[in-house]
């Protein structure tokens, strides 16, 4: 199985982080320059006069952080900016995007117009990228990333695969809504573990290209809305698929045939009085994120159905109502910006098919919900007051781990987890005895990634941490370090 190249950091609080543990910060480093009052020169020019930021990008940006037009933009907001959400509009280039070398997720959603060039995206270390909605994306500058594992590309027009398979971490792929997309290429993402193909227009003849898949055991497809035969779906299933979501489904049952979980008129349409149990602000979210207006009906296929959700920032405290999202693969739940609510998560347990979950930011009795969401291969709890993560190693596919600026963290029971291949613990305050700890994990072998950034380790343990093949992120390049880390 593909390894992580780089692991990932979601959106942290500003400030002093870089000297919180004591550890020696060498100067950072920027391919941007940098004015004496720590602000990017955001009207630098090139040799040929052209502008290093395009300045829809850097209005995007400060829509994002809330700065005004007339305030610089502080270098710190360059260093830790993680995530950024590009909406309904027009751009020619994305010049100067790769100035913010943090942007572990990136999304461009309906936009008018995407510029052909985007090369500046090979030098972030995303990890999440999302076209939904944008038209006629040129894919060819993606070629060869180093660090992306989920794509998302649905209603894009996309018709072609053939760029995608050289990017070696990609692990989640969402195409769909791509009438006509051609799939032949698929066995070269060879590290694939989801693909959402719904409603592409798929036949019999493409499933040839699934069987052949090198890694057909652990892969996971949603096929609903295609013109596949019953046939092919068990040939799929006789050659050791994963798991595949049947392609005709009766809307008031889950494929496993348990009662669904959302009543519906006969046309499949969410009632009235079923409405009145989501939390209002879900139902809000939901509506957004699946450009649904506020009077117009609800079906529950369409919720059903829905791989991903946004709930960034969303001020919840119940997540009532999720339940009708059965086969929801990706959630983000972080938020920095009410640090004071209590979110109670319990509602997930009956997702069965998630595999993403953002709670970083979030404060809450998360860790035995969490535990029993026995699907989830990526977890991010940064920021989460966290002071134990025993629990989690009831999960069996975890892989990817971030639970960065926990501090005074117990870090007992991750020793188990054979599954993992990464673990994020940047800014935990973990003692030269904890890192010990972690360097014996029997996990931990060649080209699996640890992010030990602004802790208290040595120069000795960095150094046996390379000579075992580890990918290491620390701030001493001189010791070894895999990549010099921007934050």
């Amino acid at each position: 199985m593909n390894r992580l190249l780089s692991t990932i950091q979601f959106v942290v609080s500003l400030g002093g982080l870089l000297s919180s543990s004591g550890c020696a910060v060498e100067e950072l480093e920027s391919s941007c320059d940098i004015n004496n009052d720590g602000f990017f020169n955001e009207h630098d020019v090139r040799e040929d006069g052209t502008p290093v930021f395009d300045p829809i990008i850097l209005d995007l940006i400060r829509d994002n952080l809330g700065i005004p037009s007339d305030q610089g933009i502080p270098i710190d907001y360059y260093l830790y900016l993680d995530e950024l959400a590009i909406r309904e509009t027009s751009l020619s280039s994305i010049e100067g995007l790769d100035c913010f070398e943090s942007i572990n997720i990136l999304g461009f959603e309906n936009m008018d117009e995407m510029p052909s060039d985007l090369s500046p995206l090979q030098n972030l270390p995303l990890y999440a990228l999302s076209f939904f909605g944008t038209m006629d994306v040129d894919l060819s500058g993606l070629t060869d990333h180093h660090s992306l594992v989920s794509l998302s590309l649905a209603y894009s027009n996309v018709q072609s695969l053939t760029p995608l398979g050289r990017i070696p971490t990609l692990s989640e792929l969402i195409i769909s809504q791509n009438e006509g997309i051609d799939i032949s290429n698929i066995s070269e993402l060879s590290g694939l573990n989801f693909l959402d193909a719904s409603c592409c227009g798929l036949t019999d003849e493409d499933m040839e290209y699934l069987i052949n898949h090198p890694n057909i055991e652990r892969l996971g497809v949603n096929l609903d809305g295609n013109d596949i035969s019953d046939e092919a779906i068990i040939r799929l299933k006789d050659a050791g698929i994963g798991s595949v979501i049947r392609r005709h489904i009766d809307c008031s049952r889950n494929p496993e045939g348990e009662a669904f979980t959302c009543d519906t008129d006969e046309n499949g349409i969410i009632d009235g009085q079923e409405l009145t149990r989501f939390n209002p602000a879900l139902l809000a979210a939901i509506r957004d994120n699946l450009h649904i207006g506020e009077d117009d009906l609800l079906y529950a296929d369409d919720l059903r159905s829905w791989g991903g959700l946004n709930l960034t920032n969303v001020d919840l405290t119940n997540l009532n109502g999720i339940e009708c999202m059965s086969h929801l693969q990706s959630l983000w739940l972080d938020d920095f910006i009410h640090p004071n609510s209590h979110l109670d998560i319990s509602a997930l347990t009956s997702l069965a098919y998630l595999r993403f979950l953002n709670l970083s930011g979030r404060r809450g009795d998360f860790l035995g919900t969490v535990s029993n969401l026995t699907s989830l291969e990526v977890i991010t709890m940064s920021d989460a007051g966290l002071t134990e993560v025993s629990e989690l190693n009831r999960l069996p596919y975890l892989s990817h781990l971030i639970i960065n600026r926990n501090f005074s963290i117990d870090l007992s029971g991750l020793e188990g987890m054979e599954s993992l291949e990464s673990l994020s613990v940047a800014s935990c305050a973990l003692s030269e005895q904890q890192i010990d700890e972690i360097i014996d994990y029997p996990w931990l072998v060649s080209n699996t990634a640890l992010d030990l950034y602004d802790n208290f380790y040595t120069q000795s343990q960095i150094e046996e941490l390379v000579r075992m093949g580890v990918l290491v992120f620390c701030e001493e390049r001189a010791w070894g370090c895999s990549y010099r880390r921007s934050n």
